[in-house]
């Protein structure tokens, strides 16, 4: 069989209990905007995704991804895991806007559909998610993903519970 060479990629992240230090006296909406600011790191996650927060508000939120080649599958479009991944992570900010300090939350329910493949290199994409309701305990919330010229390639919909955050 012949040699097929291979690409690397090389990440750095922060441990999450080491961004929670830093963070110690923020509340979630200066922690969100250190996140901005690149004054905190976000979660090794988001960051080996290459998503980054933009912009948020009370219920809404917008993410910037720009797909790479080591976010693609078989036929060289980016995988559909990848995609779902950036539309949960902006509805997931979205979710943080709204939560008590002592409040955390879990996605039980995420729906995408798929509008239109997406190659590596091609465009720069937004995300951009609201809330559609917010009860105390649970929240439905929805995304699109869309290229630089406004074209949507995908959709999301998620239910969410909130929950206890965990002491410790």
């Amino acid at each position: 069989m012949t040699e097929i060479p291979r690409q690397t990629q090389s990440i750095s992240w922060t441990a999450p209990a080491d961004v929670m230090k830093a963070a110690a006296g923020l509340d979630m909406s200066g922690y969100l905007q250190a996140v901005v600011h690149g004054e905190l790191p976000n979660s090794p996650a988001i960051e080996l995704m290459g998503i980054r927060l933009e912009r948020f508000e009370n219920g809404s939120a917008e993410v910037s991804f720009r797909p790479c080649d080591y976010h693609v599958n078989f036929v060289g479009a980016v995988h559909g895991g990848v995609i779902s991944a950036v539309l949960d992570s902006c509805i997931g900010y979205a979710v943080n806007t709204t939560l008590k300090p002592n409040e955390a939350f879990v996605t039980t329910q995420l729906g995408i559909q798929y509008v239109r493949g997406i190659r590596p290199g091609t465009a720069m994409f937004t995300a951009k998610a609201r809330l559609r309701h917010r009860g105390s305990r649970v929240v439905f919330a929805d995304a699109v993903l869309i290229d630089d010229r406004d074209v949507v390639h995908a959709l999301a919909t998620a239910t969410c519970s909130i929950t206890e955050r965990a002491v410790g």
